[in-house]
């Protein structure tokens, strides 16, 4: 499958960011990588991924996550 970011998406990694990059930047890297590396994941197994600490929610549109 195919990761699209809607542009909401990417407007709140952005906002996560620049939430978190003032306190802890190395931090709000390694959410960022996080991120992607779920989205990846996703689009191996859409159903099967699960984080305890965040959600990303996503749509399957043919071979589109």
């Amino acid at each position: 499958m195919r990761v699209i970011w809607t542009n909401e998406a990417l407007q709140d990694r952005a906002d996560v960011w620049d939430y978190m990059a003032a306190d802890n930047p190395q931090a709000v890297v390694r959410m960022d990588e996080l991120f992607s590396d779920a989205a990846a994941r996703h689009a191996d197994h859409p159903k099967l991924v699960r984080h305890e600490s965040y959600r990303l929610v996503y749509e399957i549109s043919g071979d589109t996550l």
